[in-house]
């Protein structure tokens, strides 16, 4: 058993790192949920909750992460090549799960990246949660109210969804149609920010119970005013969309403006973006966007 052990640790180069593993018989493979290609920059999956994900390809560590408390993963990875074979699995509590191998097969159209560099999901919360302070205090003094609620959509395919920019089109959900890869450039987080109709300004309390699915913040919003949609940008770039609360003319600002989805197949078809994304006006909220993000491309 040891021998067997060892030589499995040695298949996925384990022995190389500080992490010591004993082979468990009854562990669950990790599940992937969707195939790999040549456009993917991370591999999702789940797996035993509170573990430590590991992606490897032979002896090459990729990647890791620790699972969530529902067993959820999500590590970064650089685009693999076709033919490719990839190994990932969990370790809890010194036990190593079954390994489940992937061969790279099919290959998705990569393009030239304009990002300041890949941000883990971890990096993306911390940076939103510091931006969405500073935003609350800016729309106080401004008799204005914020939401991070900025982005969401109804039924939808399998394809990526995305916004428009000058600089290229932004990735806003990874569904691996095409991938990471498949865009210059993806969002960090966005926020609405409106005139609330309660007089309650910055963030209002209990926001989030009155927030409907497809209206979005409409039951928040004073009737007939101004309202931003601000999208935060890899490549340290804001970018907005300037409309109105009113749902029946004009540019209604709710959760899915701006943002369209490509095809099952991961090209652009018919329910792209019907407006651009602009750059940002708000000179305050650039500066302060450009020095939070400039603490996570340093780590």
């Amino acid at each position: 058993m040891v021998k067997k052990g060892i030589a499995a640790l040695l298949s996925v180069g384990l022995l190389a790192s500080p992490v010591h593993v004993t082979e468990a018989k009854t562990a669950n493979a990790p599940y992937l949920m969707y195939q790999i290609t040549t456009a993917t920059g991370f591999v999702n999956g789940s797996g035993d909750e509170y573990a430590t994900a590991y992606v490897y390809r032979g002896n090459v560590k990729l990647g890791s992460t620790k699972t969530s408390k529902y067993g959820y993963f999500h590590i970064p990875i650089s685009a693999p090549k076709k033919g490719q074979v990839l190994t990932v699995f969990t370790v809890k509590n010194g036990v190593k799960s079954k390994v489940i191998k992937f061969k790279v097969t099919k290959t998705n159209t990569k393009v030239k990246q304009k990002s300041l560099k890949k941000f883990t999901t971890e990096d993306k919360n911390k940076i939103n949660k510091e931006m969405y302070r500073y935003l609350a205090a800016y729309a106080k003094k401004h008799k204005k109210a914020v939401s991070d609620y900025y982005f969401s959509h109804g039924s939808a395919g399998y394809g990526d969804w995305y916004a428009i920019t000058d600089q290229g089109s932004v990735q806003t959900q990874d569904n691996n149609y095409p991938g990471y890869y498949g865009f210059p450039l993806h969002d960090v987080g966005g926020f609405i920010m409106y005139t609330p109709k309660s007089g309650q300004y910055g963030i209002e309390r209990n926001h989030y119970e009155k927030i409907t699915g497809f209206g979005g913040l409409h039951e928040l919003y004073k009737p007939n005013t101004s309202a931003f949609k601000y999208m935060m940008a890899d490549n340290g770039k804001v970018y907005e969309i300037k409309g109105t609360t009113n749902n029946t003319s004009g540019l209604y600002i709710h959760p899915a403006t701006g943002f369209g989805e490509l095809t099952d197949k991961g090209t652009y078809g018919q329910y792209g973006p019907t407006v651009k994304f602009k750059p940002t006006t708000n000179k305050a909220l650039q500066q302060k966007y450009t020095s939070v993000i400039k603490k996570y491309v340093k780590k």
